[in-house]
């Protein structure tokens, strides 16, 4: 009876991780997925998307996108040229190289691509913005671990740090760039 329930139960693996899989297939590259690219499609038709150096036309990094969805992943840095393949249908390019790169310290900017309606128009930019903050929790310790002796039971056992705060910076305040001698 365990025989036959262990034999079900392989028989019936296969059949489960045949579904699709959407998101990330692989990294080729090997670098961090740190950089935003965006992708609007019509519903109904799943798309498998490759990321490939314009030189070499080597595969830097392949994901899953389900038709229809709102699909948001993170890529690595560098230039390439995204290969859109339809589900069912031949590979097309997508007209223009996409870079994905660091502006000033801490902005990441990505790409946003619209294939909705069958028209291919210029990416959209978009970036991610970083910045460090002390928790406002954090302050009474920070001001504590200074202040009172070394020993004290009240005293906290570590400095707390800034931490790293990051969000979606779109808006074209967000692109403003800030030049002191401008203003």
């Amino acid at each position: 009876m365990i025989r036959l329930a262990l034999l079900c139960l392989c028989l019936l693996a296969p059949a489960v991780a045949a579904e699709p899989k959407y998101g990330i297939l692989r990294n080729y590259s090997g670098l961090p997925l740190v950089f935003p690219l965006a992708i609007k499609s019509d519903p109904g038709r799943d798309l498998m998307i490759a990321l490939r150096e314009p030189d070499s036309w080597d595969v830097a990094y392949t994901a899953r996108v389900e038709g229809g969805a709102f699909f948001r992943v993170l890529v690595p840095v560098g230039t390439y040229v995204l290969e859109i393949t339809p589900e069912g249908g031949a590979p097309y390019l997508y007209p223009q190289p996409l870079t994905f790169r660091i502006e000033g310290l801490s902005r990441k900017v990505g790409h946003s691509i619209d294939l909705r309606g069958g028209d291919l128009g210029a990416p959209e930019p978009i970036a991610f913005c970083q910045s460090r903050r002390i928790d406002p929790d954090d302050w009474r310790d920070l001001r504590d671990y200074w202040r009172l002796p070394l020993g004290d039971p009240e005293r906290p056992d570590r400095v707390p740090g800034p931490q790293l705060r990051e969000r979606l910076c779109d808006g074209p305040a967000a692109r403003r760039s800030f030049d002191p001698i401008d203003g």
